[in-house]
């Protein structure tokens, strides 16, 4: 995954994609890789995971080796047409037209278009006086949520579909190879253990494969539920029962007496092979590695919990 230039992390919404996406690159910067995460749209969540104000379009160094950049659709459009026309001016009054951005409003695919127009860009710089080398190592997408997001990474297909001739197909076309260059390019999803996200999981993953003909890279299990006890100690718990001296003592130890503990100990341990149950069904249906996370306990996610998330990554992908 880290020899990789482009990693696409998506996912159903309300998984932790942006945290594991931040995680990601926190591991890949740990590694010694040069690592850009890129945010997309003009949403807050990685300000609030690294409680850092973060300009829009704007590169911001986070730490030693780790950038973050969120891109606005409509900057991205700016760009492009003040490349284009080679006339900074001529872009920012074309953009600043009332009739324009309320037209794009209607037009999602030229949205994603720019999106990824500028996400080539990145991929394509180099970096001053290295011979050549690229500025980035590695550069980490916090993609769009499944629904959106199959449709978002179709985008170029179709504009190639569209058009059969022109500057804008040639650009195109440079993107498309991109994105579907193995060598490149990956798609990972992040997933809870439950039916739902584990279901749009398979689909995302049926669609890189059949329609996206995108690298598929893993699936992430975020918040995957501790194993605490498995069945031999529930039987070991219910041999316990019959000892009065033994539940005196828990009884001491804790409020509410031992039913407590045991029901909360036969609940944890049946909501695990649950999860289990629903991670070996998304098994049976991907063929790619499933790497599970453990859930840390934070009231809001921050620099620590995303470090700890970091070394768990990089353990998982280099066993």
């Amino acid at each position: 995954m880290f020899d990789k230039r482009l990693l696409f992390i998506t996912g159903k919404g309300g998984v932790g994609k942006t945290t594991i996406a931040a995680s990601i690159a926190i591991a890949a910067k740990e590694l010694g890789l040069k690592t850009l995460l890129v945010e997309i749209g003009i949403t807050q969540n990685l300000e609030q995971i690294f409680r850092k104000w973060l300009p829009v379009y704007d590169i911001t160094h986070i730490e030693d080796g780790l950038h973050v950049i969120r891109i606005d659709p409509l900057r991205a459009l700016e760009e492009y047409i003040a490349l284009s026309l080679k006339m900074q001016w001529a872009a920012k009054k074309f953009m600043d037209m009332e009739m324009i951005r309320y037209l794009l409003q209607f037009l999602p695919a030229w949205r994603d278009l720019m999106i990824l127009g500028k996400i080539w860009k990145l991929e394509q710089e180099l970096e001053k006086g290295k011979g050549g080398h690229p500025k980035w190592d590695l550069i980490v997408v916090d993609s769009p949520a499944t629904g959106h997001g199959i449709n978002f990474f179709r985008i170029p297909q179709v504009i190639l579909d569209t058009l059969r001739t022109g500057t804008l197909r040639k650009q195109t076309e440079a993107v498309h190879k991109m994105m579907t260059d193995p060598a490149r390019t990956q798609i990972n999803v992040v997933s809870l253990a439950e039916e739902m996200p584990i279901n749009e999981s398979i689909e995302i993953h049926q669609a890189t494969i059949e329609t996206l003909k995108m690298p598929f890279g893993r699936v992430f299990i975020n918040m995957m539920p501790p194993k605490i006890l498995g069945d031999k100690q529930l039987k070991i718990i219910d041999e316990m029962k019959k000892d009065k001296k033994a539940l005196k003592v828990l009884n001491s130890f804790f409020p509410g007496g031992h039913q407590r503990l045991i029901t909360a100990a036969r609940q944890q341990s049946a909501r695990r092979k649950l999860a289990e149950s629903y991670v070996a069904a998304g098994r049976e249906k991907i063929d790619a590695e499933f790497i599970e996370l453990p859930h840390v306990f934070r009231e809001t996610m921050d620099r620590e919990g995303l470090g700890l998330l970091a070394r768990e990554i990089i353990d998982r992908v280099n066993q």
